[in-house]
């Protein structure tokens, strides 16, 4: 039997015998957030760090601690919620790993504003439908960012069950709240809100978190390119 078999076995006779809450606190975990670029993962690890009531660490590899996402320092918690675009599976420890999916033909739309390549089309049609076919089936549930647009407090609940940790429903709506983009942005620009790096490269980051702005953005051609490249889209009702 594998180790990761053998440590899941465990876990599930633990949750037999021991409160939920107290066992969360026993089997500490490293949860990762992957996803294609500007698809909402920062958005996502401070929702789901704040939920937990765990802090942030920082980008994988490790960037020196150089990560917007980065908050929640003083949450005191065996979890820690971190976030990654790509993962070399040598040297990493993570326990679970959590994928946000995004439409790609927002995710072309949101390249265009960041530091991304000129043709932001060709570069979303070259990369997004491999990411996904890369690190999807390592990953213990898929998040999907319109879902989590319009029932955040929903896909959160339900995420954290994915991850065998208790959700406290007060705990979660306020992290909601809290995390909502106008708001956090502003707490952020105002001095209010924790965050990692800079002001101006959480502003870059937090652009305006929005859902089928490429419908007056995108040409019909370049809607199509993208739609025909990620096969994908179809699974997720990206009509």
């Amino acid at each position: 039997m594998s180790s990761v078999v053998s440590s899941r076995a465990a876990q599930c006779s633990l949750r037999q015998s021991v409160p939920g809450i107290l066992l969360d606190r026993m089997l500490g975990k490293t949860i990762c957030i992957l996803g294609f670029f500007r698809s909402g993962q920062v958005w996502l690890t401070r929702l789901l760090a704040q939920s937990i009531g765990c802090p942030v660490a920082t980008y994988l590899p490790q960037d020196a601690g150089r990560d917007v996402a980065v908050e929640g320092r003083s949450r005191i918690s065996p979890h820690r919620v971190t976030r990654s675009h790509c993962i070399w599976p040598g040297g990493l420890k993570v326990d679970e790993f959590v994928y946000i999916v995004r439409d790609p033909r927002d995710v072309a739309v949101s390249c265009s504003h960041y530091q991304r390549p000129d043709d932001y089309v060709e570069f979303v049609c070259k990369n997004w439908q491999n990411h996904i076919d890369q690190w999807r089936s390592s990953c213990v549930a898929t998040v999907q960012y319109e879902h989590l647009h319009s029932h955040a407090v929903r896909e959160m609940c339900s995420l954290m069950m994915s991850l065998g940790i208790e959700a406290d429903d007060d705990r979660v709506t306020q992290a909601v709240e809290d995390q909502k983009f106008d708001r956090k942005l502003k707490g952020i620009q105002g001095g209010t809100a924790e965050h990692g790096w800079d002001v101006s490269w959480n502003e870059r980051h937090m652009r305006k978190g929005v859902v089928g702005e490429w419908r007056s953005v995108l040409s019909h051609h370049d809607a199509r390119l993208i739609r025909d490249a990620c096969p994908s889209m179809e699974e997720f009702g990206y009509d």
